[in-house]
Formats: C-alpha cells, sequence, structure tokens
C-alpha cells in the first residue's frame, strides 16, 4: 500500500511531496535561512546570492535533488522572512563532534 504523500506549504503555495531527496533538502535550506549562525552578509547582494546558490547546487556531499530542494527551501525562506522564525543553533565544539562520530560508529 502507498505511502498519503505529503504537501509542502511554500509561501502561498503547495508541492507535492514526491522527493525525500528534494523534500528533505528543502526543509534544511528553510532551517539554515532562518540560524543566525549561517546568515549571509548584509545587505544580501546579487553576487553573494548567486555565490550561495553556485556553492550549494553542485555540493557533492548531496544528491542533485536534495540539493535543488536546500536552494529552493532558502530561497522560500527568504521570501518568508519571518521575525518569528529566526533561532540560534547550538554549535557543537570540536570535542562533542568527536564523541558524536565515535557514537554514531557503535
Amino acid at each position: 500500500m502507498a505511502q498519503p504523500q505529503e504537501i509542502i506549504m511554500v509561501v502561498n503555495n503547495q508541492i507535492l511531496d514526491d522527493d525525500d531527496g528534494f523534500s528533505d533538502g528543502f526543509y534544511n535550506g528553510h532551517l539554515l535561512y532562518y540560524d543566525t549562525n549561517f546568515q549571509l552578509p548584509r545587505p544580501l547582494t546579487c553576487q553573494s546570492i548567486y555565490a550561495f546558490m553556485k556553492e550549494n547546487l553542485a555540493d557533492p556531499r548531496e544528491s542533485e535533488h536534495w540539493n535543488a530542494g536546500f536552494v529552493f527551501g532558502w530561497i522560500a525562506a527568504l521570501s518568508e522572512n519571518n521575525p518569528d522564525s529566526f533561532f540560534t543553533s547550538t554549535l557543537l565544539t570540536e570535542t562533542e563532534s568527536v564523541h558524536h562520530a565515535a557514537l554514531q560508529q557503535v
């Protein structure tokens, strides 16, 4: 039995979530825009947005679908620019990162 597909809400539009890679990338890009630890320098410029898109569309760590979703999610969040959605993530120290990586291998 096929699983029901979810709807991704993008501003005033709906996108049928029929690609896990794209939707995972979308949610990650959307969150990255609102994370104050990863903001592009302001004011945004055409060149900074172009560089962000070029770098992330070609990121070899993820699939092309994931990368497209990531950039699209970031652009959707840029369009929303909801002041209530900004947050500051907790960054791991180098020691915490090593411990986290070791736990994932267990």
